[in-house]
């Protein structure tokens, strides 16, 4: 059996998107007969729960006693600690990994964290046969066997320009998007968009965190026109987002037309049930996408940016800009337009359909393992 580590972590910070995203390509790879095991540090908002309750098997790095400060990439005080220490660490446990194993080298080290770059790279490829890269920044530079990011297109590969060693293969675009395999299914059956369109349900969702709040702006900006048009919305929340009890109390006070759900394991499904989605420019975006489902959306953190740009100049979302420039009126315009331009919403909901299948996991595991059977018969 084939074997892989997949280097990530969630934290207050970071976010949670990271580590579902993995979980999804994990999941693809545990189907073809890979063992994976998940190597994550003990941050404040982690997942590290969650990522046992899916069957992997997690190997912990030290909990940071105090927050260490890194220059060595835009995002490197993610890490909390420092990054040699960083380095060592990993050295160490896959090391052990190794010989409890009794191998000599993992079959796939996978990394997808905005603190780690080229250094990290080369101090651990001699523990592995094929290394891989997830980024959605192109903003260091790597030396890895594979960089994947789907919210690049193929037509943007001039981003890693410098960025990447002669003998990287990038996989771009959004067909290499990793979505859960529920999503899939779910797509499957989908009902037409129109019939969707007739539930009058809204799913609002801002990422596993929101520390700045953008849901309640949203609600407040929205819930004049959710009554008027009688409408729903379905609030999901993470079970890390800080403002929970606020968002709570203004909910409470409407629970006829808002719901809230906490840390939900059946977004498919919610998704599914709505015709509109207001939330953040996540991994979501590629769920709202596999489901049709159309969107307006603001970017909650920088390296959300340049995705949500590209696909509202395709039309393909709304996109308000950056949250610290988003008011309640910017999400109440944006809802009138929407509801009073059935058509707009129509074509975006087929737009997002055609724009991926909803299978990235096995389209990025395919790909690479034609590149490796090509190799291997090239030296053969």
């Amino acid at each position: 059996m084939s074997n892989c580590i997949i280097r990530v972590d969630a934290s207050i910070q970071i976010g949670s998107g990271h580590v579902y995203r993995c979980i999804s390509l994990a999941k693809a790879l545990e189907e073809t007969g890979v063992e994976v095991t998940f190597l994550c540090r003990s941050l404040k908002g982690n997942l590290n729960s969650l990522i046992a309750q899916q069957g992997f098997e997690l190997l912990t790095l030290t909990p940071p006693l105090h927050q260490s400060l890194n220059s060595h990439c835009s995002h490197a005080n993610w890490l909390e600690s420092t990054y040699a220490d960083e380095i060592k660490e990993s050295q160490s446990i896959i090391q052990q990994f190794l010989a409890e194993k009794k191998i000599t080298t993992l079959d796939w080290l996978i990394i997808d964290h905005y603190a780690i770059e080229q250094q990290w790279h080369l101090s651990l490829r001699p523990y592995c046969k094929r290394l891989i890269q997830i980024d959605d920044l192109a903003d260091r530079k790597f030396n890895c066997d594979f960089l994947i990011n789907s919210s690049v297109f193929p037509e943007q590969i001039a981003y890693y320009d410098g960025l990447v060693n002669s003998k990287c293969k990038t996989l771009l675009g959004p067909q290499f998007a990793f979505i859960r395999k529920s999503f899939s299914e779910q797509r499957m059956k989908l009902k037409p968009y129109k019939e969707r369109m007739n539930r009058k349900t809204i799913l609002m969702f801002f990422g596993g965190v929101d520390s700045k709040n953008e849901t309640l702006k949203a609600l407040k900006g929205t819930i004049e026109s959710i009554k008027s048009n009688m409408l729903n919305c379905t609030v999901v929340l993470g079970i890390n987002n800080p403002n929970k009890g606020e968002i709570e109390r203004f909910c409470q006070n409407r629970s006829e037309i808002l719901t809230v759900k906490i840390q939900v394991n059946n977004m498919e499904q919610l998704m599914s049930e709505a015709f509109l989605f207001i939330g953040a420019n996540g991994s979501t975006i590629w769920e709202c996408c596999t489901l049709g489902l159309p969107a307006i959306t603001a970017s909650i953190a920088s390296n959300q940016a340049l995705l949500a740009k590209t696909l509202d100049n395709k039309h393909i979302i709304r996109w308000l800009g950056d949250c610290n420039n988003t008011q309640e009126t910017s999400y109440s315009k944006a809802l009138e337009l929407a509801i009073n331009d059935r058509k707009s919403l129509q074509k975006q909901s087929k737009l997002m359909l055609n724009l991926l299948d909803g299978q990235g996991s096995h389209n990025t595991i395919r790909y690479i393992e034609d590149i490796k059977h090509d190799s291997d018969n090239t030296s053969n």
